[in-house]
């Protein structure tokens, strides 16, 4: 990205994911890349045509380098992480990181559209908090306050919009361009808009979309790309980049990929020193800040031929979707064990 504004409206877009740093030491784990692919793809089994090429479940790298990127036809985010692999007999020291300088905390929001809201006739309703907090302030002595807003999207083009204030509602709406700006991002009811305000006061905007609806549609776009850029099966970059001490670079879709496969050196080796034990209660907040309980019934390979003793998704647990007074559903999943959760959950 050109610009912090850019950069600040790319991570709001890409929802809560981990991106590294440039300089920071991370666990690359290949099955996590793999299975990035096989959604690519469209593979029901990610292990059939892809051979380990006998590289270690997880391998340490240092962050060289990090380009944040959107798709010019769906506007779909992706970081191209370029690493480079450490010896595996270097002594493993936790670093703060502190050097590393994130981008400077910018207000932003997100609002989920509505059917209403995505209408050729309809505009956007925002609320007077966030409205106040990200667009330049209306003169409210006016009749009827308006005034023109540009926003930049992640691409740097222009979107004009007009921005009123409803007294009758109480609310603030962006009615002219609107329409336009839906149409030509091709909006569907469950997508998100971004609003970013940068330090100078500059307007960002973006989308996040709502995979349920549009899984089909990225997962061709993304693979075609993908296709194009990958001449070759997905971990001869990184065997050839291990046996050679060179650089190697993966390509990370926050839309598509279920589980973040670089992870923080900080964040695995905290992970390992707790206890994993078959019965531990744990609890973990889900999207919309939503509490989930449930109890560990397994701490076992998934692939065991292929990558033994491997930590990738290797906690089986089964999950309450809603507390058991609304007679909630079992389901169970597999979790990394840095995945962010509390061990000894009480109980809902």
């Amino acid at each position: 990205m050109k610009n912090n504004l850019c950069a600040q409206l790319w991570h709001a877009c890409s929802g809560s994911v981990y991106i590294p740093n440039i300089g920071e030491k991370v666990f690359y784990f290949p099955q996590g890349h793999l299975e990035q692919v096989a959604i690519f793809q469209h593979q029901q089994d990610h292990n059939m045509e892809n051979p380990n090429y006998h590289l270690s479940s997880k391998i340490l790298c240092i962050v060289m380098g990090v380009q944040l990127k959107a798709k010019v036809d769906t506007d779909e985010i992706f970081a191209l992480v370029t690493l480079f692999p450490l010896p595996e007999q270097q002594e493993i020291i936790l670093e703060d990181n502190h050097a590393i300088q994130s981008p400077s905390e910018l207000y932003s929001f997100s609002q989920i559209l509505t059917s209403s809201e995505i209408s050729t006739l309809g505009g956007l309703y925002i609320s007077k908090e966030h409205a106040e907090r990200c667009f330049p302030p209306l003169d409210m002595t006016l009749e009827s306050p308006m005034h023109d807003l540009v926003g930049k999207d992640l691409h740097e083009n222009e979107w004009n919009f007009r921005h009123i204030y409803c007294s009758y509602q109480k609310e603030h709406m962006l009615t002219n361009g609107w329409s336009t700006f839906v149409n030509s991002k091709n909006l569907a009811p469950g997508d998100s808009c971004i609003f970013v305000r940068g330090e100078n006061g500059e307007f960002g905007i973006g989308i996040r979309r709502d995979m349920k609806q549009h899984t089909n549609v990225c997962c061709t776009t993304s693979s075609q790309q993908f296709r194009q850029n990958m001449q070759l099966p997905p971990l001869v970059a990184a065997h050839h980049a291990v046996s050679t001490g060179t650089l190697f670079h993966v390509q990370y879709y926050p839309w598509i990929t279920p589980f973040e496969y670089m992870v923080p050196l900080k964040t695995y080796v905290e992970s390992t020193e707790k206890d994993y034990s078959i019965g531990t209660r744990v609890q973990m907040l889900s999207q919309g800040c939503t509490k989930r309980y449930g109890t560990i019934v397994g701490n076992e390979d998934i692939d065991p031929i292929n990558w033994p003793a491997s930590d990738w998704r290797s906690l089986k647990i089964i999950f309450l979707t809603l507390p058991l007074r609304f007679n909630g559903i079992l389901f169970q999943i597999l979790l990394h064990i840095w995945k962010g959760f509390v061990l000894g959950g009480l109980s809902p």
